[in-house]
């Protein structure tokens, strides 16, 4: 340890940066500068991300009465809002049962290769966990 005084003024008149390895001492030795030292680290920080490809999904489906069918034609209508389905009530709302279906998934992204129009099973591969609930 290097001693602070007079004698010794801290940090040291070398014109050294001070660093946690040399604390201000001169050196040769190029790797002791802070931005050598964690050059690797930097490397896989590049190279890793805090970001995962696999999510957590939570589905509930219900089933509703539809009041008014919409007409895809009006979306460029004045009122946009005719396109639309107009919902009733949920079926089985007023005798207490209820259909709903519910279920619990895990997809990983990095399953899928791609998207194709032709074939409906590809993303099965995704779904690493599924649980149907009631």
């Amino acid at each position: 340890m290097w001693p602070i005084s007079p004698d010794h003024p801290f940090p040291d008149p070398s014109g050294a940066p001070p660093t946690s390895v040399g604390l201000g001492q001169p050196s040769d030795d190029a790797r002791e500068h802070p931005f050598w030292r964690i050059e690797m680290l930097q490397r896989v920080m590049n190279l890793t991300t805090v970001r995962t490809h696999q999510y957590a999904v939570w589905i509930t489906v219900g089933f509703f009465e539809v009041k008014r069918r919409g007409n895809a034609e009006m979306i460029a209508s004045a009122d946009p809002r005719l396109a639309f389905d107009i919902l009733g009530p949920e079926i089985g709302l007023n005798g207490n049962k209820l259909l709903r279906y519910r279920g619990f998934f895990l997809v990983d992204r990095l399953k899928l290769n791609g998207f194709d129009p032709t074939t409906t099973g590809p993303w099965y591969s995704a779904v690493v966990y599924r649980q149907n609930l009631q």
